[in-house]
């Protein structure tokens, strides 16, 4: 870093005060900088693809509204093109249509045409075939660049190029990359994000870069990699866009307001002004046609800080006659198609994916290494589900004992039994009671309490399993959402893949847990049902919990509005168990609810597993007043597995609408 430096620092010239007219000494060593290798590693022996020449001319629109207004312009292989323009000037809209990111649908509509190499291709075919680095760094905070490459490399590279690669090695090409983009010190550190420290954001930056370029692009396009970097980090960012040109590739960026250092290494710029070009050419050309259209530029001023802040500023007017200027100095025109001239064969359309089970390995691999580097979250998960477990255990301790029943049977003798036999004899039994045992229906309303206790705490059991691994499920996805969109888009891996992934991370985790809790809870509270079903129980009520998470997950956007929705969705669910007012208490007009609340499905599998083994009596009432039927045990299991399976469906469809309607 140190020698690149002074290599910058001697290149800069002494000057007197005289020298330099019109800054002509300055954009000469900027020039001049701009042509030594951005890095002591050449791309030319990494990158191997085909040269591609981009021509296009089209319109965009959205609601009938002008987007992007005959948009004309061309890109060559070995150049940096660079789109220059205010926030809302379109300069990411151009970037996404010429990338195949933006489609026509029902909102945008897209008319025109791109070439390649002269041959007309339909833009989103050129998606499996480019680089394109978004503006926002989007990654793992647990995962190192290595990781990163590696990942977007097991997942992109075709089956050809990646045994290519696993001949020459692998790892060693990555470590080649690894040079070029200057990442050799960090390779092995965490990338790091808002809660986790890592490596820098210029560094952050080329891992984004670095992920793309596995895949041996053509084309590269990259939205505003300069923002957000301080001046030496986006100098370095754009050394490595420069010399990714020089290796024959085709580089198109957007860029905010690039200082003189960085627009020095660009060769050809589009300026957009009001969703209109106003100049495309070459870099060095600007100064000379502002200066011809009677907007000299400043002495010593960069050309693009003062095109920029004269787009800003112009009224619409000036802005019309400087876009007429413009058509007729374009040296852009579209012109037909060469005759012979073919579109390079790596830019075909790839046919599918890598296949299903490859992507379901390489993502649970990454969930769960993600999940083991994380250990803070991991130990707090399991110290939460044994501090819960412990408080109810301490709370309800003892609650599957039932000393008052034995009690009440050694007053009652067998005539508690035959009551129970022939409800005609009600009236015999109370007189009964009343004459040998007074204390009876005291003990009978102590009985009454204490079952109550033990089915609130079969409840509270499922209740705990269900928030223990909804909780944590539910900021998954909104927390991973970028990063799954931007892999998405890159055609990495589908939905079904990226939801299969999840489930078998989340799912085993909240059976351990499951097991923890069930392993203090069945132990001190006494309970009488075997364990193995009750854990089985548990289990199948975590995967419907998981499911519906990932479901309300993918139905927001933000990590906050899923902690909102998420106890509007939880608490019906423990108000339907009947935990605090009997189902056939609750008003007809909400009754309804219980038939969609697997929490209450799967405490009446809880009920039947723990007191089916108890004493008749005991059975026969709670199960008469919870309405629990040993006889559709099939049932609530089936159901169980239906609404897990419909969550999971459901869930798998939103996110397949949010990854479209962005990409």
């Amino acid at each position: 870093m140190a020698g690149e430096v002074d290599d910058v620092l001697g290149l800069y010239p002494v000057q007197d005060e005289q020298d330099g007219q019109d800054g002509q000494h300055l954009q000469d060593f900027l020039r001049q900088i701009s042509q030594k290798p951005a890095t002591s590693r050449s791309f030319s022996t990494l990158i191997s693809a085909p040269p591609a020449r981009l021509e296009w001319d089209f319109s965009v629109m959205a609601n009938r509204k002008h987007i992007l207004s005959r948009m004309t312009g061309r890109a060559r292989p070995g150049e940096v093109c660079c789109i220059l323009g205010g926030s809302g000037a379109g300069k990411s809209t151009l970037l996404n249509v010429l990338a195949g990111r933006q489609l026509t649908n029902r909102v945008f509509r897209i008319d025109g045409e791109l070439r390649v190499n002269g041959r007309s291709v339909e833009p989103w075919r050129l998606r499996p075939r480019v680089a394109y680095v978004m503006q926002k760094d989007e990654f793992f905070a647990t995962e190192t660049p290595r990781e990163a490459i590696l990942f977007s490399a097991r997942l992109r590279l075709s089956a050809n190029h990646l045994a290519e690669l696993e001949d020459k090695g692998i790892h060693s090409y990555i470590s080649q990359l690894l040079e070029s983009l200057g990442l050799s010190g960090c390779c092995d550190r965490r990338i790091g994000g808002a809660s986790l420290n890592g490596i820098s954001n210029g560094e952050r930056k080329r891992v984004s870069i670095g992920v793309e370029l596995i895949t041996r692009p053509s084309i590269v396009f990259l939205d505003e990699p300069t923002t957000g970097l301080d001046s030496f980090s986006a100098w370095q960012v754009m050394r490595i866009v420069k010399d990714l040109a020089l290796s024959g590739c085709t580089v198109i960026c957007t860029i905010h307001q690039p200082s003189s250092e960085i627009f020095a290494m660009v060769d050809r710029v589009i300026c957009l002004c009001h969703q209109r070009a106003i100049f495309q050419g070459p870099a060095v050309d600007l100064a000379k046609w502002l200066e011809e259209s009677g907007r000299q530029v400043p002495r010593d001023y960069n050309p693009a800080d003062y095109v920029m802040f004269l787009m800003e500023t112009l009224p619409r007017r000036d802005v019309e006659l400087l876009c007429d200027k413009s058509k007729m100095s374009r040296d852009s025109s579209f012109r037909p198609s060469a005759e012979g001239a073919t579109a390079p064969q790596r830019l075909e359309p790839s046919k599918m994916r890598k296949g299903f089970g490859l992507q379901v390995w390489c993502l649970t691999q990454r969930e769960w290494r993600n999940l083991r580097r994380d250990s803070a979250s991991l130990k707090l998960r399991f110290v939460l589900t044994a501090f819960l477990s412990i408080l109810f255990s301490l709370v309800f301790a003892n609650v599957g004992e039932h000393p008052v029943l034995r009690t009440l049977r050694r007053k009652s003798g067998g005539l508690l039994q035959v009551a129970l036999a022939h409800p005609r004899l009600q009236r015999v039994r109370r007189v009964c009671m009343r004459a040998f045992c007074p204390d009876v229906p005291l003990l009978q309303q102590q009985l009454q309490r204490e079952v109550e206790y033990h089915y609130k705490a079969v409840v509270q059991v499922g209740f705990t399993a269900m928030f223990s691994a909804s909780q944590p499920t539910i900021l998954s996805f909104p927390l991973e959402r970028s990063v799954f969109l931007r892999e998405y888009s890159s055609n990495m891996y589908g939905t079904l893949a990226y939801f299969l992934s999840k489930m078998f991370v989340e799912v085993p985790l909240g059976a351990v847990q499951a097991l923890l809790a069930l392993g203090i809870s069945h132990r001190c509270m006494r309970f009488q049902g075997d364990f193995l079903e009750m854990w089985a129980t548990v289990c199948l009520l975590n995967a419907c919990a998981v499911s519906f998470s990932l479901l309300i997950g993918c139905i927001v956007r933000f990590p906050r509005e899923s902690g909102a929705i998420g106890p509007l969705v939880f608490v019906p669910q423990l108000l339907m168990s009947g935990t605090f007012i009997p189902v056939q208490a609750i008003p007809h007009f909400l009754r309804w609810m219980q038939y969609i609340s697997f929490l209450q499905y799967a405490v009446k599998l809880l009920a039947i597993v723990e007191f089916r083994r108890t004493d008749p009596m005991l059975r026969r009432l709670i199960f008469r007043t919870m309405e629990v039927d040993p006889e559709l045990t099939e049932v609530y299991i089936g159901t169980l597995i239906l609404m897990c399976v419909v969550f999971a469906l459901v869930a798998i469809k939103l996110l397949s609408g949010k990854a479209h309607s962005v990409y």
